[in-house]
C-alpha cells in the first residue's frame, strides 16, 4: 500500500460500505442501467433551466461565480424531473472520498453527481465548464485528460460526465472540435439523439493496487445557455 493512503483515515461512508467484489458490481450494474433516466432527468433540467431563466434574459453574460451559479440553478431542476423513486439522487457539490489525499488536503469535489442510494460512497459524476465560445476547449479537455482519465474522477464508475455551459456558438462546432483534440470518435448517444449529447471511449490509467474500471465511457452534454433565436447559426462543417 502506498504512503499517502496508509496516513489517511477511514470516512464514515468508508465504514459503512467497505469496498469489496460486490461494491464493485454494484457500481457497474446499477448505475450502468440507469444512464437513460438521469439523461432524461440532466436534459429536462437545462430545459426548465433555459425557459425559466437564460430567456429571460436578453443579453446573457458571464458575471461572477458563472459556473457556480448555473450550476446551482441546474441541480434542483434536475431533481425536479426525477420521480423520487430512483434508486439514486442527484446532488451538487459531492466529494470524492476515495482519490482524496491525507488531511488537510480536500478531496476533489464535482459539480454534480447522481448517487447511489444503496451505495453512497457510488456515484455517477459531472463536471462542468462555462465555455465562452465552440472553439475555446482547452479546460475541458484537460479535466478529461487530467481527472477522468487518471481516476481521480469517477474511480469507481465505468462512466462520468463533461458538461459545457456554452455561451456563444454552436454546440455541433464544440462537440466537433472536442473529438478532433482528443483523438476520439463522437458517438450519439441514442436516449438522447435529438440533444448535442455524446459520448466517447477511453482506456484509464488505472492506480496501482486498485481494480477501477479501466473501460470508460465519456459523455458529453453541451448545454447553449445564450438565448440565439434571432441569430444567424453557425456551420459546423466551418469548424
Amino acid at each position: 500500500m502506498e504512503a499517502w493512503l496508509r496516513n489517511r483515515r477511514p470516512t464514515i461512508a468508508e465504514q459503512r460500505y467497505p469496498d469489496t467484489p460486490e461494491f464493485q458490481q454494484a457500481a457497474r450494474e446499477v448505475m450502468g442501467s440507469a444512464l437513460e433516466t438521469m439523461s432524461a432527468a440532466i436534459w429536462a433540467g437545462y430545459d426548465a433551466l433555459k425557459d425559466e431563466v437564460f430567456d429571460q434574459i436578453s443579453n446573457v453574460e458571464r458575471g461572477d461565480e458563472g459556473e457556480r451559479s448555473v450550476t446551482q440553478l441546474l441541480a434542483p431542476r434536475i431533481n425536479r424531473a426525477l420521480s423520487g423513486f430512483e434508486a439514486f439522487y442527484c446532488q451538487p457539490g459531492v466529494k470524492e472520498m476515495e482519490s482524496r489525499l491525507p488531511a488537510p488536503a480536500q478531496a476533489p469535489e464535482y459539480d454534480l453527481a447522481f448517487v447511489l442510494w444503496g451505495n453512497e460512497r457510488i456515484c455517477w459524476p459531472l463536471e462542468a465548464k462555462l465555455i465562452p465560445t465552440h472553439d475555446t476547449i482547452a479546460p475541458y479537455v484537460a479535466d478529461i485528460n487530467n481527472e477522468f482519465m487518471t481516476c481521480r474522477y469517477a474511480p469507481f464508475s465505468a462512466g462520468g460526465a463533461m458538461v459545457a455551459y456554452l455561451m456563444d456558438g454552436e454546440p455541433e462546432c464544440f462537440l466537433a472540435n472536442v473529438g478532433a483534440r482528443l483523438g476520439v470518435e463522437m458517438t450519439e448517444f441514442t436516449a438522447s439523439r435529438a440533444r448535442p449529447h455524446r459520448t466517447s471511449r477511453h482506456t484509464r490509467s488505472v492506480p496501482v493496487g486498485k481494480e477501477y474500471p479501466v473501460d470508460f465511457t465519456c459523455h458529453h452534454i453541451v448545454m447553449l445557455l445564450t438565448n440565439t433565436s434571432a441569430q444567424p447559426q453557425a456551420d459546423p462543417k466551418k469548424h
